[in-house]
C-alpha cells in the first residue's frame, strides 16, 4: 500500500452493545471514521487501542478526557492531530459508541499507510 492510498476496514458493534470487535491497524494511520445511515449508537464515538489485542486502553487527550468524534450518519469524519497521534502507537483499535446500538452496526475506519 502506498502512502497516497486509502484503506477502509470495518468493525461491528453487536446488538445492545457499545464496543466493537478489534480492527488490526498496525502500520497505518487511522485518519477517519464512517458510520452508516440509521446509526443508532448515539451522537459520538470514542476509541480504545491495544498493542497486543488483549489489553485495551482508552484514547485520552492531554487533559485525560476520552478523545471522541461527534457524528453525522453516512459521512466521513476526518480526524485531527490529537486522534491521529493517539493511534500511532496502536496495533489494534476498538470503536465505542456513546450508547448501545439497536441491531448490529458496522463502523468503517479510514486508514493511510505509515511508510
Amino acid at each position: 500500500m502506498s502512502k497516497d492510498q486509502v484503506l477502509y476496514k470495518t468493525c461491528t458493534i453487536a446488538d445492545s452493545e457499545t464496543t466493537s470487535d478489534a480492527v488490526k491497524v498496525e502500520g497505518t494511520y487511522v485518519v477517519g471514521v464512517i458510520v452508516p445511515v440509521g446509526w443508532s449508537g448515539g451522537a459520538s464515538v470514542s476509541f480504545q487501542f491495544s498493542q497486543d489485542n488483549s489489553t485495551y486502553y482508552i484514547a485520552l487527550d492531554d487533559s485525560a478526557t476520552a478523545l471522541s468524534v461527534t457524528l453525522t450518519a453516512n459521512r466521513l469524519h476526518a480526524f485531527g492531530g490529537d486522534l491521529v497521534s493517539q493511534f500511532m502507537a496502536a496495533n489494534y483499535v476498538k470503536v465505542t459508541a456513546a450508547g448501545a446500538v439497536t441491531g448490529a452496526e458496522t463502523v468503517t475506519l479510514v486508514l493511510r499507510d505509515m511508510s
